[in-house]
């Protein structure tokens, strides 16, 4: 199968679950990661598709780059399933990308 066949049937499932109900944060919680290209072609706005509790919108109000909430979508739920000490490799690994540590406090990464 083709890349442009997965995103097509890809979106077509996402617009499936969505007309039953499904936020993009079910798919998230309870399928493989999905990227934000993916939400935004199958309907979901910026202030349905959310990482770390935070609506895209959200997240720009707060000073984040559309590059930092592409990468932010990378761990969102996969931080909340692993130890203290993955999630601080995470949280440096965010922080040598360049997300300063009033962003990461805003979105209550660290204290």
């Amino acid at each position: 199968m083709k890349k442009s066949e997965i995103n097509k049937n890809t979106i077509n499932f996402f617009k499936e679950m969505k007309s039953k109900g499904f936020k993009p944060e079910d798919f998230q919680r309870n399928y493989y990661f999905f990227e934000i290209k993916d939400f935004k072609a199958a309907g979901f706005t910026n202030d349905e598709i959310s990482f770390f509790d935070y609506t895209i919108n959200e997240l720009k109000q707060k000073g984040f780059t559309n590059k930092q909430i592409d990468e932010l979508s990378y761990y969102d739920e996969y931080y909340f399933g692993v130890d203290e000490n993955e999630q601080n490799k995470i949280i440096d690994k965010l922080k040598n990308n360049g997300f300063t540590n009033e962003l990461l406090k805003s979105i209550k990464l660290i204290v």
